[in-house]
């Protein structure tokens, strides 16, 4: 399900509340300063994210297309791939939440939905729920992004150019880019997640923070100094690696909306949650701030 709004006059009706978990330094870096992070889809805590969808297809276009499909997936997996997201969730006190997001303590909360939906039209990002059930997974890379028969690829194979049958591949490559961000392993599903996703799909439609796509050796390459409408590309020291990310403005910086909206805040266990209830009451007056009902100690 896909909210790619147009107009900021939707309000995302639809949409349960959307929960984001974050310690206090990223609480106070989004509902403080307004900056949004997205993070490369590579780099999620989800050690499969992006492989997943590819796993799956190969037991499908492996027996489609064979040595061709085979041959070509072998560069599909070490790529660097231009989509970043943004983590949601309907679960707005789940304990595996707390503890891989703000182990050391942190916050839950809620966007407002219309200023969320005035971001997301104005980012050019989509809203989407994510995809666990492995049934509903095949179905959609059957018929609606391979969209082949076995016999249709085989015929393919027979009265194709070698040339031809790789655009193809190459065609179907990027259909399953498109969808990687929304299916995720079914012993994740507790997690409810919605994503906001930026996907940029070539240079020459999105000219800016991507350079040419040009894959070198196994990789695409960024270039970090280049920029469209203010989406910057940056990175920031993970626990074993660094993490490229993009740090996008939530508020529109000529719009009369002076501060981030947020409809409600639970705050984590921790030994000191009633005061960090309290400083959060001092930011956000007149906010629901709740604690979590989690009986949960780390200390």
């Amino acid at each position: 399900m896909a909210y790619n709004t147009d107009e900021a006059s939707s309000p995302l009706d639809t949409v349960p509340s959307l929960y984001h978990y974050t310690d206090a330094t990223g609480f106070l870096g989004m509902v403080g300063q307004g900056n949004i992070r997205m993070s490369n889809i590579h780099f999620q805590n989800d050690s499969a994210e992006h492989d997943y969808i590819f796993h799956l297809a190969n037991e499908i276009l492996a027996g489609y297309f064979g040595d061709y499909w085979k041959g070509f997936s072998q560069n599909t997996f070490n790529l660097i791939t231009p989509v970043f997201t943004f983590s949601l969730t309907e679960q707005k006190d789940l304990l595996s939440q707390w503890r891989g997001y703000c182990p050391n303590g942190g916050y839950s909360f809620s966007f407002e939905k219309i200023q969320l939906a005035k971001f997301i039209a104005r980012r050019g990002l989509s809203l989407e729920k994510v995809i666990y059930n492995k049934e509903q997974q095949i179905d959609i890379l059957r018929n609606h992004i391979i969209k082949l028969t076995p016999d249709e690829c085989q015929l393919i194979i027979e009265e194709a150019a070698g040339s031809a049958i790789f655009h193809k591949l190459k065609y179907l490559e990027n259909d399953i880019h498109r969808f990687a961000p929304i299916f995720k392993h079914p012993k994740f599903e507790e997690e409810q997640e919605w994503r906001l996703i930026k996907h940029y799909k070539d240079n020459s439609i999105n000219p800016g923070i991507i350079s040419d796509l040009t894959r070198m050796g196994s990789s695409y390459h960024f270039n970090r100094d280049r920029a469209l409408h203010g989406e910057k590309l940056m990175f920031r020291a993970g626990r074993s690696t660094i993490i490229p990310f993009l740090e996008l403005p939530f508020l529109d910086e000529e719009g009369d909306e002076p501060f981030v909206k947020v409809e409600e805040v639970i705050v984590s266990p921790g030994p000191s949650s009633h005061l960090a209830k309290g400083a959060c009451q001092t930011l956000l007056p007149g906010v629901p701030i709740h604690l979590s009902e989690i009986p949960y100690r780390n200390w």
